[in-house]
């Protein structure tokens, strides 16, 4: 192996790189071939038994250097991925292709060959995948029960295991039984992601030549044919199934969980079986079905992003039916419990699984609204309930509803019947359409993707009227095998209560009885089933099995699809040959029942839905461009659409799905809405709206605290998920503060990250890219500084993250600053070939350091932003915009990506304009306005008209508003319009502006409130549009995420929900609000300033009495010390607009130029029965503090210590500047409460004085 890694680590030349799997019979050539792309015209595939296009296609290009002919060269960050369905099977198969790898394999893992499920959305959940692991090749499998199957340098197959080759050797194998039947997505070549809903390149530059799947495992002559450009001449490896029978019985009868068949039901003919819906999962907090959503892929405890203690317990609502029998699917060991009355019993005990299917059948009928998974280890891919009881053959009208409440109409008022015959022979009736029958009613497809040849035995049903006894002599099958059931469809929109069978319809006697897997379709989403269970069959009588499937409405044109697998090789011949079906159909003469029905079929639907876009919300596909390419492209996706259109389709108003695809499909209209209005005239409309907008967004705030958060402050999105969410907290907070309930929810959530070791020095522990980096937390603690301003523990982190800007960052020959890398950790930085450069999100990393540098004015901090944006704008400047540098190599200053530049930079570079007052940083603003890009230049946080002369803007921001529709999409993706008529108001003071964004964003708020909280998307996924609101009622925005500078004026304390504001001015030395109280009563609130220089103001408040936004009635002047985050106490008259004017009468010290000493919470350690502890003092200033004095008080304010302290460094080198104080006997003095003072007589002047007092309750 060691050779074989050393080769690969110098790979300049052609390898090859068959992986496969065994078995099958030995074939010809083009038989076993189902996919070959030459690539000598383009990426068209010369044959393909399914799709031949490919998937997704990026940066990449034809070139002539290939082993033959052509090849298709894959640049940096590009992507190729090839449908699986017909070209590939995940039972047995050969992957082989000629790969030229352009630089040595590095230390730096990255995959070569990923193979995804259809229904498994984690992208670290693939069905097969190649990988250089930074040390050596590994390929991995993951079979039924998400185990991963990984050796150094191997291959894949169901019976014989799993063989890697290269250049025609074998370079590792792993032997043994493995179960991968399932259904697979696509195929990815040198991608980094490949799911059915998102793919993702990888950063390296390769050549693929002659790629090509087979759907058998060639031998390994016939591997070395590849190797010398044969077409792999030799064939297959032999088939186990035709050597070792047993081998592949045993195999069989596992794969359905037959080996322990006295636990399988066994049915008393005629037998009603239905399927009780399990309505709901939630482990901890977070919705979930993936245990109970009918697809085999999908599993609980889910691998996504989620609480980092998931997978524990999961607690399940079910419909109020009895049931008698479960299903347990997967390798879970654990328990299912139930509750009744608070009580919790135990139901079943799956401890020891012998079978991947476990059947329980209850002593007797249960009904369990409530039921408890608690898991132990494995995973849960299905748990169903089932009520198996006898059919009544003719109930009477007075027990229908005993016998059963939920179940079909007793006897069915309209129902359809067929009789089975081989399509085949079908096709030879007349009366029947031969074109649709041979392609099974366009099912042929679907079925041919799936299932190998030998899998595809189809039973079609024909009519009564025109059935024909079969005249041919059916030859029993080889080996167990599938057999299909197919029934023509509704030539209309048809509800469905119920299937029919009529197994062995004469009653022919055998000698034992089968075992049939039986599984129906859902005709809108083909990779669910409806119903799935193993049955045993009488042996002596025909079957008559009424299969009691949850309610739908059949499309019109979608045929019935019904799955089975028998322990009987002549299954087909013996039970389906003439067998009865019957279609129950929902009777138009059953008013109740019918409602019963389109409840139950709606419940259903939107329970996927909700699924659906949950797992879909993460990656947002939807806004990647036209919508059929990326339904074609991802199934799941695909699946979304179908599945909201499907309910549409039966009620075009449904507001759920009406909200969804208002969502996802920008061009659709979200659900009716009214514009609400003021509750009295003398309220103003935009002070109204706005109130209205504060409340919406407080409403999604709450809502994910209250239903989502837990106590270690996790929202379920996993920690990176949950602080982008929490990003849209600080906004929501100042606009209405002060909420001790938002601080604390963000401040657990941090420590969480830090308890977790997501964070260690400062940065990511684990590596990773820069948005992965700086998602890990370090996002989080610049945003909890607003909610916590001064907070010491939260300044020293800025510091320790900014002590790694050295590491990470470097001057390079160029003379310019830039990132060594954008792979890297803590401890690690990967600088090696493709690695060594700054990608688009690098510039995230700066969040901390602005941070820090706005807050105590760090000189070293500055000048390593300065020499950051100094070295972009000189890119800049020798670019031709607005095709602008974004990516750069560190070494060599290469520009490897171009264009305009991402809301963070525009903000770094607003952010050292605001540190350093130097205009050349106002370039990139300047070159945005002018070259028609108002949109990227309305991203600043702060408000930059004031620092500029606005006339040479005034045209393109007023043509903005022109330009940018709000009303009829979403804004939840696209704040633009309503940033250009706020942007208008700044410049014209018109409220007209005002009032159209607020009503547009009013409306997409109330009809989007479900996709905002209870739909559970993505906790990542949440942005609430509040931009433009923070800009009128804070005068800037504060946060939002990746906009990281603060951009704030002022913010508010106490309004309880009654006062509006518009921040009509906003400089460094002034400010202008004009104010109004809803209420009908006077209201005491505070403002806070956040930009004005430390300084003497004077304030004076009064009444616009016209409307004119000018002071009439001068109520208060007063003159006020006032400086970063000072507040000014204020009392609002009712129902009356207040006009604020502040200004400057005298400049104070810079608060740069001050020291600030600080306590927090976490500084002092005291026991109380010892009654001794310790305090720990911070000076996290921008300068040295004079001596200072502590003193130490009970809660009556009796002085019990009290110390004269020497000064404290200013933490100039980013280090923590800090003394500890020894204290002992204060509780002797009969304190129940210490309070912690630090320069209660305010001699020290500082950047705040709020951060020097503590309280302690003994």
């Amino acid at each position: 192996m060691t050779g074989i890694v050393l080769a690969l680590t110098v790979l300049l030349t052609h390898f090859y790189f068959p992986f496969q799997s065994r078995p099958a019979a030995a074939k010809k050539e083009e038989e076993n071939l189902l996919f070959h792309a030459s690539f000598d015209r383009n990426l068209v595939a010369d044959q393909a038994a399914g799709d031949e296009n490919p998937l997704g296609y990026q940066n990449l290009k034809i070139v002539r250097e290939g082993k033959r002919n052509s090849a298709v060269y894959l640049d940096s960050g590009s992507l190729l991925t090839y449908d699986a369905p017909g070209n590939l099977y995940a039972e047995r198969g050969t992957i082989g292709f000629w790969w030229n790898l352009d630089e040595p394999m590095g230390n730096t893992p990255f995959s070569i060959v990923q193979v995804s499920y259809a229904g498994q959305s984690n992208w670290d959940f693939s069905f097969a995948e190649l990988r250089w692991t930074g040390n050596d090749l590994r390929l991995s499998f993951r079979d039924r029960d998400a185990v991963t199957h990984e050796i150094i340098s191997d291959t894949w197959d169901e019976l014989d295991g799993i063989h890697l080759y290269i250049d025609g050797r074998e370079a590792g194998r792993r032997s043994g039984e493995l179960h991968l039947a399932a259904n697979l997505d696509q195929v990815g070549i040198h991608t980094s992601q490949v799911t059915p809903l998102q793919t993702r390149g990888t950063e390296r530059k390769v050549l693929i030549d002659e790629l090509r799947f087979y759907n058998v495992a060639l031998t390994q002559t016939a591997v070395q044919d590849l190797t010398q450009l044969g077409g792999g001449r030799a064939g297959g490896a032999p088939s186990t199934a035709a050597t070792n029978p047993d081998l592949w019985n045993a195999h069989w009868k596992a794969r359905f969980g037959w080996r322990e068949p006295n636990t399988i039901p066994k049915i008393n003919s005629p037998a009603w079986i239905r399927k009780v819906s399990i309505l709901e999962g939630k482990d901890l907090r977070k919705f979930s079905i993936k245990a109970s959503d009918g697809k085999r892929e999908s599993c609980w405890p889910s691998t996504e992003p989620g609480y980092w203690e998931e997978g524990k317990a999961l607690d399940l609502t079910v419909e109020n039916e009895p049931f008698n029998y479960a299903l347990v699917q997967g390798s879970l060991r654990g328990q299912v419990f139930q509750f009744r009355d608070s009580q919790k019993t135990l139901l079943l005990d799956r401890s020891n699984p012998l079978e991947e299917a476990t059947y329980f059948q209850l002593p007797t009928l249960v009904t369990a609204p409530h039921l408890r998974v608690e898991r132990q280890e494995g995973v849960l891919s299905e748990l169903s309930l089932f009520s198996i009881r006898p059919l009544p053959p003719h109930p009477t009208e007075q027990n229908k509803t005993a016998v059963a409440p939920a179940g079909p109409g007793f006897p069915p008022t309209d129902k359809l019947s067929y009789r089975l015959l081989p399509s085949s022979e079908a096709m030879n009736l007349e009366g029947v359409s031969r074109g649709q029958i041979s392609s099974l009613y366009n099912l042929s497809p679907k079925l041919s993707g799936r299932f190998l040849p030998a899998d595809r035995e189809t039973w079609v049903g024909v009519p009564e009227e025109i059935y024909k006894p079969s005249e041919k002599t059916s030859k029993s099958a080889e080996r167990l095998q599938y057999s299909h059931i197919v029934l023509p469809p509704f030539l209309s929109n048809t509800g469905v209560d119920a299937i029919k069978l009529k197994l062995n319809p004469e009653g022919k006697k055998y000698s034992e009885q089968a075992i049939v897997h039986v599984s129906a379709r859902d005709p809108v989403d083909l990779l669910r089933d409806l119903i799935d269970l193993n049955l045993r069959l009488p042996a002596d009588a025909p079957a008559e099995i009424l299969l009691d499937v949850r309610d739908l409405v059949v499309p019109a044109g979608a045929p019935l699809w019904l799955v089975l697998a028998s322990d009987q090789k002549d299954f087909g011949l013996r039970y389906l040959n003439g067998a009865e079906v019957e279609v129950w159909m929902t009777g138009t003469g059953w008013p109740e029942r019918a409602e019963r029905a389109r409840k139950e079929y709606f419940s259903d639907r939107l329970r996927w839905i909700r699924d659906s876009f949950q797992r879909l919300s993460h990656s947002r596909p939807w806004l990647s461009g036209d919508v059929s390419k990326v339904r074609r492209q991802f199934k799941l996706v695909d699946e979304l659409y179908r599945l909201i259109e499907d309910v549409l389709r039966v009620d075009p108003k449904e507001p759920t799905a009406t909200a969804y695809l208002g969502w996802i499909k920008p061009n659709e209209s979200p659900p009716d809405f009214k514009q609400p209005e003021p509750s009295a005239p003398d309220i103003p409309r935009w002070a109204f709206q706005q109130e209205v907008l504060v409340k919406q967004f407080q409403e999604v705030v709450d809502w994910w605290i209250k239903n989502r958060q837990i106590e270690t402050g996790e929202m379920g999105g996993g920690l990176r998920g949950d602080a982008g969410l929490i990003s849209n907290w600080p906004g929501v907070a100042l606009m209405e503060g002060p909420s001790d309930r938002l601080h604390d929810s963000l401040q657990t959530l941090l420590e969480t990250c830090y308890r977790r070791g997501l964070l260690t020095h400062g940065l990511n522990t684990q590596p990773g890219d820069a948005l992965q980096a700086y998602e890990e937390g370090i996002n989080t603690v610049p945003t909890a500084l607003l909610l916590d301003y001064g907070n010491p523990l939260l300044i020293e982190r800025l510091m320790e993250t900014a002590r790694q800007y050295e590491r990470l960052t470097g001057i390079n020959p160029a003379g310019h600053r830039h990132f060594r890398s954008y792979v890297f950790s803590a401890t690690d930085l990967a600088a090696e070939g493709r690695y060594a450069q700054e990608d688009v999100y690098s510039q995230l990393l700066w969040h901390p350091g602005l941070y820090l540098s706005w807050y105590n004015g760090n000189s070293q901090m500055i000048r390593w932003l300065s020499e950051y944006a100094d070295a972009l704008l000189a890119h800049w400047q020798n670019d031709r915009y607005p095709s602008l540098a974004r990516g750069i190599r560190f070494e060599s200053d290469e520009v490897i990506s171009k264009g305009l530049p991402n809301p963070e930079v525009i903000n770094l570079l607003w952010g050292v304009y605001r540190l350093t007052g130097n205009d050349k940083y106002l370039w990139l603003t300047d070159k945005l306005l002018k070259g028609g890009n108002v949109a990227q230049a309305e991203m600043i946080n702060g408000r930059w008209l004031e620092f500029v002369d606005p006339e040479p803007y005034r045209s393109p921001i007023l043509d903005e508003v022109r330009k940018r529709n709000i009303w009829d999409h979403n804004l939840h993706s696209d704040e633009a319009g309503l940033l250009a008529r706020q942007y208008d108001y700044e410049l014209t003071g018109d409220k007209k502006q005002v009032e159209d964004y607020q009503a547009a964003l009013i409306k997409h708020m109330s009809q989007n409130m479900l996709l905002y909280t209870s739909a559970e998307q993505s906790a990542g996924s949440i942005w609430i549009p509040q931009r433009a609101t923070q800009r009128d009622r804070l005068g800037g925005v504060a946060h939002y995420r990746n906009c990281i500078y603060p951009g704030h004026a002022i913010s508010w304390d106490g309004t309880n929900g009654n006062v509006a504001a518009l921040v009509a001015k906003a400089t460094p030395s002034a400010l202008k609000i004009i104010v109004f109280n809803t209420a009908k009563t006077l209201r005491d609130v505070s403002l806070r300033v956040w930009e004005l220089e430390n300084g003497i103001y004077e304030v004076v408040e009064g009444t616009d009495v016209n409307g004119d936004d000018q002071i009439d009635v001068v109520t208060t002047s007063r003159n006020l010390p006032l400086k970063r985050h000072a507040a000014i106490p204020l009392a609002l008259r009712p129902r009356r607009t207040t006009i604020i004017d502040i200004k400057q009468l005298r400049k104070g010290t810079p608060l740069w130029d001050l020291p600030d000493l600080a306590i927090g919470s976490e500084d002092l350690q005291y026991d109380a029965a010892l009654d001794k502890g310790k305090i720990i003092i911070h000076n996290i200033g921008g300068k040295k503090s004079p001596p200072f004095t502590l003193v130490v008080e009970n809660e009556n304010r009796n002085v019990l210590f009290k110390k004269e302290l020497g000064g404290l460094e200013a933490p100039t080198d980013l280090k923590p500047k800090t003394l500890t104080v020894e204290l002992s006997g204060l509780r002797a003095h009969g304190a129940r409460s210490l309070i912690f003072k630090l320069d209660p007589v305010h001699k020290v002047e500082e950047i705040t004085d709020e951060n020097n007092q503590l309280r302690k309750n003994l």
